[in-house]
């Protein structure tokens, strides 16, 4: 074998993945998912308590309309509680909360007073909690009325451990908010389908999801994507990871670059954090193992 032909194998084979990654994997599941109806969703249950969770640090600008849009929403109030831990702010976000506290007396504030970083603040919250169902938001996403209810339908199934909900992001036409917008909406589908095809859905977008509680495990304090790790240990504990559609909220997207470039770093590195923690479920060779691999793994290396 002469170098030039080596090298045109060196680049065509990560093109062939990166291809099969982006193209066929969608593809295949789209085809899966056009063999397989779609079960009835059950409605006649009754709805699991509930526990809010969110780790908030400087979001003065967005908090209070975050806890106006929670208690506007349909879900009963009696199955409900909000937890926020508030992680050393330094602007108005302790004193807006406190305020709102006193007006809303399922709402609950940890105010740390040392930086602790997102994991280790859910971990505490969780500890606190008291709801069957975990569901973990951020301060920038809105939800529709009926947001709640729709994502905690599914856990009427036993099996079905995680849910995503469905994150539709507004963008004003500048920037790069229209790429990002056109991503997600992709990356949303795609989330869909391996949920409905094999219960195996490869990690929620982290503004809005919930979990059974019992299925939590603590998030190592140095993990930079806490979602992705959440998710992956419902799955090793062989219980379901789906995406709800009809549990929509909305998103900002930001149209500075450089904050994008700086986020996108920064779960480039949580990744790698992930694959490393879950190498096992690769060995598995089931239906969880074949999407990790898939849609994370061929992507990430």
């Amino acid at each position: 074998m002469n170098s030039s032909c080596f090298f045109q194998i060196l680049f065509w084979i990560p093109v062939g993945l990166l291809f099969y990654s982006y193209v066929l994997y969608p593809l295949f599941l789209e085809i899966i998912s056009s063999m397989k109806s779609t079960q009835p969703r059950t409605t006649n249950h009754e709805p699991p308590t509930v526990s809010i969770l969110l780790s908030v640090y400087n979001e003065e600008k967005v908090i209070e309309e975050k806890i106006k849009n929670i208690f506007e929403c349909d879900y009963p109030k009696h199955k409900l509680e909000i937890i926020i831990g508030n992680d050393c702010s330094n602007d108005r976000t302790f004193e807006i909360l406190n305020q709102l506290t006193m007006d809303n007396g399922q709402l609950t504030i940890c105010n740390f007073e040392i930086r602790r970083g997102k994991p280790s603040v859910l971990n505490d919250l969780v500890k606190k909690s008291s709801g069957e169902i975990i569901l973990l938001t951020d301060a920038n996403i809105l939800f529709e009325k009926d947001a709640i209810q729709k994502l905690v339908a599914p856990f009427s199934y036993s099996k079905v451990g995680l849910v995503g909900g469905n994150i539709l992001n507004k963008a004003s036409g500048e920037g790069i908010s229209n790429q990002e917008k056109t991503y997600i909406t992709r990356e949303n589908r795609i989330k869909f389908l391996e949920g409905k095809n094999f219960g195996s859905m490869i990690g929620p977008f982290g503004g809005f999801y919930a979990l059974r509680k019992n299925l939590y495990r603590d998030v190592p304090e140095n993990f930079l994507v806490d979602d992705f790790f959440i998710c992956m240990n419902v799955l090793k504990q062989n219980f379901k990871s789906i995406a709800e559609p009809g549990a929509i909220a909305y998103e900002e997207v930001s149209e500075d670059w450089k904050q994008e470039f700086k986020r996108k770093a920064r779960i480039g590195a949580g990744n790698f954090q992930n694959l490393i923690h879950f190498e096992s479920l690769l060995l598995r060779f089931n239906a969880t193992s074949f999407c990790f691999f898939s849609h994370k793994v061929l992507r990430w290396l």
